[in-house]
């Protein structure tokens, strides 16, 4: 499939784009079949949503794939969660980590990205303030600022789908453009 129609459809051009840089590839696949829970490993924004407080073998997960046969390990993995707290944003970033001004905390690192923005949610128990958008890459180790900046583009569009579905669009923080660091 293109990349625009990964996600359930929550990558925008602009982040489709950055996809197809980092990978140097047009099409990708997503994982199929069920887990557990006896529902579809493809992803889904709503079922993300109605699992962020739910542990890892509950929640919905992007899980992009090569379309090149052997490949069986994904490109890269989208999964959210809610979270109590965020790291506190850091004024510069280090070799290994570069930070963006999106949501309440975003950083690439080596395997990956992170990104929590701002999203009351309610648990059995309470409520939590931020839910983290985490990006696992293991193919793609981050070479240079323009695919750390890819990788949080991607990550930022689909957390943008997240938070619209969680109806906390306006307490987020999530551009529709990433912002330089």
């Amino acid at each position: 499939m293109t990349a625009e129609r990964l996600c359930d459809g929550a990558l925008d051009a602009e982040a489709a784009a950055a996809l197809e840089r980092l990978f140097h590839m047009r099409h990708f696949t997503e994982l199929t079949g069920v887990n557990g829970a006896g529902e579809s490993n493809s992803f889904s924004v709503s079922r993300a949503v109605r699992h962020l407080h739910d542990d890892a073998t509950s929640r919905s997960k992007c899980s992009i794939y090569s379309t090149k046969s052997g490949d069986d390990f994904p490109l890269l993995q989208i999964e959210f969660y809610a979270a109590e707290q965020h790291p506190n944003p850091t004024s510069k970033a280090s070799n290994r980590l570069v930070t963006f001004p999106v949501g309440v905390y975003a950083a690439t690192g080596t395997n990956g990205a992170d990104l929590f923005f701002g999203c009351t949610t309610k648990t059995g128990t309470g409520a939590t303030h931020f839910i983290k958008g985490e990006m696992f890459s293991p193919s793609s180790a981050l070479e240079s600022y323009r695919s750390a900046r890819d990788h949080m583009v991607v990550l930022n569009s689909v957390a943008r789908r997240i938070a619209d579905e969680a109806g906390c669009s306006s307490e987020a923080n999530l551009p529709r453009k990433v912002p330089s660091t």
